[in-house]
């Protein structure tokens, strides 16, 4: 027995990565458009109170930022961020060491340079964010240690005239109120991105619930990698639509295809209201089991009774399309191996003696009728009646003796998909 080895590990997909890499596009040209109309402002109130040198100083940035804020293309926009944020840092802390006197409050500024910088710099570029953050805590400290004395290079001597009470209570509202601005808009998109985490989480887990059964699932999820399990006694039916290919041949695809999605989709839920496991379909084949991947003492008895079910399934769908399908439907009960194999597409499958006799149950079958082996009738026999067809030449097996479900026996209350 082999065993296959599955790992189920967090991957990111190329449309999420893509997602990511527009958002982060999206507040990098924020953050750029931001700086620039907070530099107009700076160029205009220059202006208007006469210090011409500082106005430049700040137009230098205007168009710096206008620059950044017109980058398109997602290779520059990593590069862009980084580029964004230094020149933040230049320009607040250039105006604060060369220009304005601490007593008004403009290094206040620089708490917004690490904020921005957590959205503007890629996760791989946090080196330039701590060298960011490291330089705004000293430049901040140091400069409200020395309000008092520090006078900076260019600053203009009626610049200590100004009431530095108001200036210094506006930056420290705006850099607030634009904090709040940001954690807000950080506060939204983490409320929308945990949403979208769940539907995704929901989608992946139905998507694991169609694929593998629920047990098994929930024990790939805790990380156990070899899943491979005895049976001692479980039941397998394999049915086939008999007349499938001929028909597929005189329709299209999308008729092909719908059609047999309707009918293997009722067998689906046939099988999910006797609480059996589909294992898979094979083109126009259909395989499911009972007794696995939880044991069941009434796991021949369930089956058969799929089987019933799955017929009136198919009489029902030729009443009502016109259809000639019939089904060969073989059914066989004995030891088996289960386990899952794959890495990408997972499947659960079965393995056995058991399995290979059911499916030449169904090959040697009878259209419109269930053929067993004689441990499915020693096992059911309270149950069903059957018929015994005498011997039947099975390849690998050679001559065995099979029997047949009556056709005049509905056996136990069968719950049928509608």
């Amino acid at each position: 027995m082999s065993v296959e080895y599955v790992e189920i590990g967090k991957t990111v997909s190329d449309e999420e990565t893509r997602q990511q890499t527009v958002q982060r596009g999206r507040s990098y040209r924020f953050i750029a458009r931001t700086g620039l109309a907070i530099s107009l402002l700076y160029v205009a109130t220059y202006v208007t109170v006469g210090f011409g040198l500082l106005a430049a100083y700040n137009a230098v940035f205007t168009v710096l930022y206008g620059a950044l804020s017109m980058v398109k293309s997602q290779r520059f926009v990593r590069v862009g961020g980084i580029v964004l944020m230094c020149g933040a840092f230049v320009q607040i802390a250039g105006m604060s060491l060369l220009f304005v006197i601490p007593a008004n409050g403009s290094h206040i500024y620089l708490v917004l340079v690490p904020i921005f910088s957590l959205i503007a710099i890629h996760p791989h570029d946090r080196g330039w964010w701590y060298l960011l953050t490291l330089l705004c805590l000293s430049l901040v400290t140091g400069l409200e240690w020395s309000r008092d004395t520090f006078q900076p290079y260019l600053a203009r001597l009626e610049m200590t005239d100004l009431e530095h009470s108001f200036w210094r209570a506006s930056s420290a509202f705006l850099t607030v109120a634009i904090s709040f601005g940001v954690f807000r808009v950080f506060h939204r998109e983490l409320h929308l991105a945990r949403r979208d985490l769940h539907d995704s989480y929901e989608r992946s887990e139905s998507l694991l619930r169609n694929m593998l059964p629920v047990s098994i699932a929930q024990r790939l999820k805790v990380k156990q990698h070899v899943i491979a399990d005895d049976f001692s006694d479980a039941s397998v039916l394999f049915a086939d639509l008999v007349g499938f290919t001929s028909l597929a041949a005189r329709q299209g695809a999308t008729e092909t295809v719908t059609m047999l999605n309707s009918i293997f989709s009722a067998f689906d839920e046939a099988v999910a209201a006797r609480g059996l496991e589909k294992i898979k379909t094979i083109g126009d084949a259909y395989m499911a089991a009972a007794g696995l991947p939880t044991p069941r003492p009434d796991h021949v008895e369930q089956l058969l009774g799929l089987g019933l079910d799955l017929l009136d399934i198919l009489r029902r769908h030729n009443a009502a399309t016109g259809s000639d399908l019939r089904l060969r439907i073989g059914v066989c009960s004995g030891p088996l191996i289960a386990g899952v194999i794959g890495s990408q597409k997972l499947s659960y499958d079965i393995w056995g003696d058991t399995v290979n006799v059911a499916s030449r149950m169904e090959s040697t079958g009878i259209p419109g009728r269930i053929q067993v082996t004689e441990t499915v009738v020693e096992a059911a026999s309270g149950a069903y009646s059957f018929e015994e067809r005498g011997l039947v030449e099975i390849k690998g097996r050679g001559e065995m003796r099979t029997f047949l479900v009556s056709s005049t026996h509905e056996g136990p209350a069968a719950v049928l998909a509608t």
